[in-house]
This record gives structure tokens, sequence and C-alpha cells, in this order.
């Protein structure tokens, strides 16, 4: 290849290098606001979750401690903390699927622009050959 020709590959490499880079970013700014985006409302939901159940909770202790008697109030109220018990550690589970969802998605785009970046430097041909 003649110098010309490496100039006008480089500066082809360049361009397309710098467009595929940008692109990447885009990708990788929306996938953060998403991310943002999906905090918030795991926070709003989990704050009004949990003062709504307090509230639900608390309007029906009241209600059954004057509709029941003793010996029925006590298992009454013991069965409904099991429930609430359960009914927490389910939205807990979600939150945590939720969050790992987004944070797969925020490592991925990461991965792909550094491969971008490796692709570019002519590294993921030397990764293949060395593989075969």
């Amino acid at each position: 290849m003649g110098i010309r020709q490496e100039i006008d590959h480089a500066k082809n490499l360049f361009d397309k290098g710098t467009d595929l880079l940008l692109l990447r970013l885009q990708m990788l700014a929306l996938d953060l606001s998403e991310q943002a985006e999906s905090t918030f409302a795991i926070m709003l939901s989990l704050l009004l979750a949990a003062v709504m159940l307090f509230a639900a909770v608390l309007a029906a202790l009241f209600g059954l401690n004057r509709l029941l008697g003793d010996t029925w109030a006590v298992g009454v109220f013991f069965a409904i903390t099991v429930f609430c018990l359960l009914a927490a550690f389910l939205f807990f589970r979600r939150i945590g699927a939720v969050w790992s969802k987004q944070r797969a998605d925020l490592s991925a785009a990461v991965a792909a622009v550094r491969d971008d970046i490796a692709c570019l430097r002519g590294e993921t041909a030397d990764k293949e050959q060395h593989h075969e």
C-alpha cells in the first residue's frame, strides 16, 4: 500500500470510528437516563408502597381489634404479619430484578464501546487469531 492509500485508510477508519463511537456514546447516554428514570420510579414506588402498606395494616389492626375476641385476634394479627412480610419480600425481590436488568444493560453498552475501540485499534483480529 502506498502512503496515500494508508492516509486515506487511516482517515476512513478515523471517520467511521468517530461515528461509531458517537453512536455508542449516545446509546450509553440513553441507557444512563433510562437507569436514572428506573431508579427514581423504584424509589417512588417503594416509598408509596411502604406508606400505603403501613396505613392499610394500621387501619386493619384497629378494625380487627374492635371486632375480634382475644383468642381470634392473636391468630389473625400474626397471620397479617406473615402476609405483610411475604409481600414486602416479594417487593424487594422485584426491585432487585429491575435493578439487575438495568445494571446488565448498562454493562453491555460499556462493553460494546470497549469492543468498538478495540476493533478500531485492530486488537479484535489479534485476539481471534490467538484463540484459534
